[in-house]
Protein backbone atom coordinates (compact mmCIF):
# COMPACT_ATOMS: atom_id res chain seq x y z
CA UNK A 1 0.00 0.00 0.00
CA UNK A 2 1.40 3.43 -0.96
CA UNK A 3 2.80 5.45 1.89
CA UNK A 4 0.60 8.32 3.01
CA UNK A 5 -2.51 6.91 1.37
CA UNK A 6 -4.73 8.94 3.69
CA UNK A 7 -3.49 12.13 2.03
CA UNK A 8 -3.54 11.02 -1.57
CA UNK A 9 -6.29 13.25 -3.02
CA UNK A 10 -4.13 14.64 -5.83
CA UNK A 11 -3.00 11.13 -6.73
CA UNK A 12 -6.58 9.91 -7.03
CA UNK A 13 -7.67 12.79 -9.23
CA UNK A 14 -5.00 11.77 -11.72
CA UNK A 15 -6.30 8.21 -11.88
CA UNK A 16 -9.13 6.74 -13.97
CA UNK A 17 -11.94 7.79 -11.61
CA UNK A 18 -14.21 10.48 -12.96
CA UNK A 19 -14.28 13.94 -11.42
CA UNK A 20 -17.96 13.38 -10.66
CA UNK A 21 -17.11 10.41 -8.42
CA UNK A 22 -14.55 12.47 -6.56
CA UNK A 23 -16.93 15.39 -6.09
CA UNK A 24 -19.76 13.14 -4.93
CA UNK A 25 -17.59 11.41 -2.34
CA UNK A 26 -16.34 14.67 -0.89
CA UNK A 27 -19.91 15.95 -0.55
CA UNK A 28 -21.61 12.82 0.76
CA UNK A 29 -19.76 9.84 2.24
CA UNK A 30 -22.86 7.67 1.67
CA UNK A 31 -22.26 7.97 -2.06
CA UNK A 32 -19.95 4.98 -1.69
CA UNK A 33 -22.96 2.83 -0.82
CA UNK A 34 -24.59 3.65 -4.16
CA UNK A 35 -21.71 2.20 -6.17
CA UNK A 36 -21.52 -1.38 -7.33
CA UNK A 37 -18.97 -3.47 -5.43
CA UNK A 38 -16.64 -3.55 -8.43
CA UNK A 39 -16.73 0.26 -8.59
CA UNK A 40 -15.66 0.62 -4.96
CA UNK A 41 -11.96 0.65 -5.66
CA UNK A 42 -9.41 0.85 -2.88
CA UNK A 43 -8.60 4.43 -3.78
CA UNK A 44 -12.23 5.56 -3.70
CA UNK A 45 -12.73 3.80 -0.38
CA UNK A 46 -9.77 5.66 1.09
CA UNK A 47 -11.13 8.94 -0.21
CA UNK A 48 -14.57 8.29 1.29
CA UNK A 49 -13.19 7.29 4.70
CA UNK A 50 -10.86 10.27 4.62
CA UNK A 51 -13.92 12.52 4.60
CA UNK A 52 -15.96 10.48 7.07
CA UNK A 53 -15.09 7.32 8.96
CA UNK A 54 -18.73 6.21 8.71
CA UNK A 55 -18.02 5.28 5.08
CA UNK A 56 -16.07 2.29 6.39
CA UNK A 57 -19.45 0.51 6.50
CA UNK A 58 -19.50 0.26 2.70
CA UNK A 59 -15.85 -0.59 2.13
CA UNK A 60 -15.28 -4.12 0.77
CA UNK A 61 -13.69 -6.39 3.37
CA UNK A 62 -10.48 -6.85 1.40
CA UNK A 63 -9.77 -3.12 1.67
CA UNK A 64 -10.38 -2.85 5.42
CA UNK A 65 -6.83 -2.66 6.72
CA UNK A 66 -5.51 -1.56 10.10
CA UNK A 67 -4.37 1.69 8.51
CA UNK A 68 -7.80 2.40 7.01
CA UNK A 69 -9.51 1.59 10.32
CA UNK A 70 -7.19 4.02 12.07
CA UNK A 71 -8.20 6.69 9.56
CA UNK A 72 -11.88 5.88 10.12
CA UNK A 73 -11.74 6.47 13.87
CA UNK A 74 -9.91 9.75 13.32
CA UNK A 75 -12.54 11.17 10.97
CA UNK A 76 -15.70 10.00 12.74
CA UNK A 77 -16.67 8.65 16.14
CA UNK A 78 -19.01 6.22 14.40
CA UNK A 79 -16.12 4.71 12.48
CA UNK A 80 -15.78 2.42 15.51
CA UNK A 81 -19.05 0.72 14.60
CA UNK A 82 -17.62 -0.80 11.43
CA UNK A 83 -14.21 -2.07 12.54
CA UNK A 84 -13.55 -5.75 11.63
CA UNK A 85 -13.03 -8.06 14.62
CA UNK A 86 -9.36 -8.61 13.86
CA UNK A 87 -8.62 -4.90 14.29
CA UNK A 88 -10.58 -4.36 17.51
CA UNK A 89 -7.76 -3.84 19.99
CA UNK A 90 -7.47 -1.92 23.28
CA UNK A 91 -4.95 0.35 21.57
CA UNK A 92 -7.41 1.27 18.82
CA UNK A 93 -10.23 2.03 21.27
CA UNK A 94 -7.95 4.09 23.49
CA UNK A 95 -6.90 6.10 20.46
CA UNK A 96 -10.56 6.59 19.51
CA UNK A 97 -11.29 7.98 22.99
CA UNK A 98 -8.52 10.52 22.53
CA UNK A 99 -10.01 11.61 19.18
CA UNK A 100 -13.72 11.68 20.00
CA UNK A 101 -14.31 10.25 23.47
CA UNK A 102 -17.48 8.46 22.37
CA UNK A 103 -17.57 5.62 24.89
CA UNK A 104 -21.01 4.39 23.86
CA UNK A 105 -19.50 2.94 20.67
CA UNK A 106 -16.99 0.82 22.59
CA UNK A 107 -17.92 -2.87 23.08
CA UNK A 108 -18.40 -3.90 26.71
CA UNK A 109 -15.49 -6.35 26.57
CA UNK A 110 -13.17 -3.52 25.55
CA UNK A 111 -14.15 -1.11 28.32
CA UNK A 112 -11.01 -1.28 30.42
CA UNK A 113 -10.35 1.21 33.21
CA UNK A 114 -7.83 3.07 31.05
CA UNK A 115 -10.20 3.36 28.10
CA UNK A 116 -13.14 4.45 30.27
CA UNK A 117 -11.04 7.03 32.10
CA UNK A 118 -9.90 8.44 28.76
CA UNK A 119 -13.52 8.60 27.60
CA UNK A 120 -14.75 10.37 30.73
CA UNK A 121 -11.77 12.75 30.60
CA UNK A 122 -12.75 13.68 27.05
CA UNK A 123 -16.46 14.05 27.84
CA UNK A 124 -18.02 13.74 31.29
CA UNK A 125 -21.28 12.41 29.86
CA UNK A 126 -19.45 9.17 29.08
CA UNK A 127 -19.86 8.34 32.75
CA UNK A 128 -23.23 6.91 31.72
CA UNK A 129 -21.48 4.19 29.71
CA UNK A 130 -18.82 3.12 32.23
CA UNK A 131 -19.36 -0.35 33.78
CA UNK A 132 -20.17 0.01 37.47
CA UNK A 133 -17.46 -2.43 38.51
CA UNK A 134 -14.62 -0.22 37.25
CA UNK A 135 -15.96 3.27 37.92
CA UNK A 136 -14.29 5.19 40.76
CA UNK A 137 -14.20 8.55 42.55
CA UNK A 138 -11.72 10.00 40.08
CA UNK A 139 -14.14 9.42 37.21
CA UNK A 140 -16.99 10.99 39.17
CA UNK A 141 -15.01 14.14 39.92
CA UNK A 142 -13.76 14.43 36.34
CA UNK A 143 -17.29 14.01 34.96
CA UNK A 144 -18.72 16.60 37.33
CA UNK A 145 -15.86 18.94 36.49
CA UNK A 146 -16.97 18.81 32.84
CA UNK A 147 -20.60 19.51 33.67
CA UNK A 148 -22.48 19.56 36.97
CA UNK A 149 -25.42 17.91 35.17
CA UNK A 150 -23.37 14.71 35.15
CA UNK A 151 -24.32 14.35 38.80
CA UNK A 152 -27.34 12.49 37.51
CA UNK A 153 -25.08 9.61 36.44
CA UNK A 154 -23.58 9.18 39.91
CA UNK A 155 -25.25 6.47 42.04
CA UNK A 156 -27.12 8.03 44.97
CA UNK A 157 -25.14 6.04 47.52
CA UNK A 158 -21.94 7.71 46.28
CA UNK A 159 -23.19 11.31 46.26
CA UNK A 160 -21.78 13.33 49.14
CA UNK A 161 -21.24 16.93 50.17
CA UNK A 162 -17.77 17.12 48.64
CA UNK A 163 -18.99 16.02 45.23
CA UNK A 164 -21.94 18.41 45.30
CA UNK A 165 -19.80 21.34 46.41
CA UNK A 166 -17.34 20.50 43.65
CA UNK A 167 -20.13 20.39 41.06
CA UNK A 168 -21.18 23.93 41.97
CA UNK A 169 -17.70 25.25 42.76
CA UNK A 170 -17.55 27.37 39.58
CA UNK A 171 -20.81 29.09 40.54
CA UNK A 172 -19.49 30.29 43.92
CA UNK A 173 -19.32 33.97 42.95
CA UNK A 174 -22.69 33.83 41.18
CA UNK A 175 -24.24 32.22 44.25
CA UNK A 176 -22.83 34.98 46.43
CA UNK A 177 -24.13 37.69 44.10
CA UNK A 178 -27.55 36.08 43.77
CA UNK A 179 -27.39 35.93 39.97
CA UNK A 180 -27.49 32.18 39.54
CA UNK A 181 -29.80 30.71 36.87
CA UNK A 182 -33.10 29.07 37.75
CA UNK A 183 -31.91 25.81 36.16
CA UNK A 184 -28.88 25.73 38.45
CA UNK A 185 -31.07 26.50 41.47
CA UNK A 186 -33.37 23.61 40.57
CA UNK A 187 -30.45 21.24 40.10
CA UNK A 188 -28.86 22.28 43.38
CA UNK A 189 -32.08 21.83 45.30
CA UNK A 190 -32.43 18.35 43.79
CA UNK A 191 -29.14 17.27 45.33
CA UNK A 192 -29.22 19.39 48.49
CA UNK A 193 -30.92 16.52 50.33
CA UNK A 194 -27.62 14.62 50.21
CA UNK A 195 -25.92 17.24 52.36
CA UNK A 196 -27.34 15.84 55.61
CA UNK A 197 -28.27 19.18 57.13
CA UNK A 198 -24.85 20.71 56.45
CA UNK A 199 -26.58 23.62 54.75
CA UNK A 200 -30.11 24.96 54.58
CA UNK A 201 -32.20 24.87 51.44
CA UNK A 202 -31.70 28.58 50.81
CA UNK A 203 -28.94 29.23 48.31
CA UNK A 204 -27.81 32.38 50.11
CA UNK A 205 -26.47 30.24 52.94
CA UNK A 206 -24.49 27.81 50.77
CA UNK A 207 -21.05 27.36 52.26
CA UNK A 208 -18.25 26.46 49.88
CA UNK A 209 -15.90 25.22 52.57
CA UNK A 210 -12.37 23.79 52.27
CA UNK A 211 -13.74 20.38 53.30
CA UNK A 212 -14.18 19.65 49.60
CA UNK A 213 -10.50 20.06 48.89
CA UNK A 214 -9.26 18.50 52.11
CA UNK A 215 -11.16 15.26 51.60
CA UNK A 216 -9.93 14.70 48.05
CA UNK A 217 -7.17 12.25 47.28
CA UNK A 218 -3.95 13.63 45.81
CA UNK A 219 -4.80 12.05 42.45
CA UNK A 220 -8.21 13.70 42.31
CA UNK A 221 -6.81 17.09 43.32
CA UNK A 222 -4.19 16.92 40.59
CA UNK A 223 -6.65 15.87 37.88
CA UNK A 224 -9.69 17.91 38.86
CA UNK A 225 -7.97 21.24 39.42
CA UNK A 226 -5.36 21.16 36.66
Amino acid sequence: MPVGRSYFLNEVINMHHSANFIMALTRDFQFLSTLNIEERTEDLCWLAVRYCGCALEWVPQQFKTAELCDLAIRTSSEGLLHIPEEFKTPELYLKAMQYWGDLKNVPENMKTYKICLAGVSHCGKNLEFVPTDIIDDLMYFIAVKHDKLNLRFVPEKLINASLIHFAFFKEKEDFDKGIISSDTIALYQTFARFLDGEISNTLSSVSFTPVLYMTMSKEIKTTAFQ
